[in-house]
């Protein structure tokens, strides 16, 4: 038998708190570039936001639909959760040369 609605939102959920957590640990990283590459990464994570705001409209729905109507919008969440996961991977992956410069002793 496949999965069940329910588990199936349940995962959904438990992976947007997983995927929270990574973009708090972003959000933190970010005050630390500098002030181009932070407008930059601020644009990311705005993105990142708005796609993962969707995606939980889109768990919402599925949550809402009817038994024969959620194994039809599973393949749109699927969709959007691996466009997320690309996003988020993207942005984890920082920008060379955008972190401040480590302080130098002089010489």
């Amino acid at each position: 038998m496949g999965e069940t609605r329910e588990t199936y939102v349940q995962k959904l959920k438990a992976q947007i708190d997983r995927w929270n957590a990574r973009m708090d640990k972003l959000e933190g990283e970010g005050k630390r570039l500098r002030a181009d590459a932070k407008a930059e990464y601020d644009e990311r994570l705005n993105r990142l936001r708005s796609m993962r705001d969707d995606l939980k409209d889109r768990v919402a729905e599925v949550q809402k639909a009817g038994e024969t109507r959620w194994e039809a919008l599973k393949a749109a969440v699927e969709s959007a959760k691996q466009e997320f996961q690309t996003a988020l991977e993207e942005t984890e992956e920082k920008p060379t040369g955008s972190e401040e410069p480590p302080a130098t002793p002089d010489a």
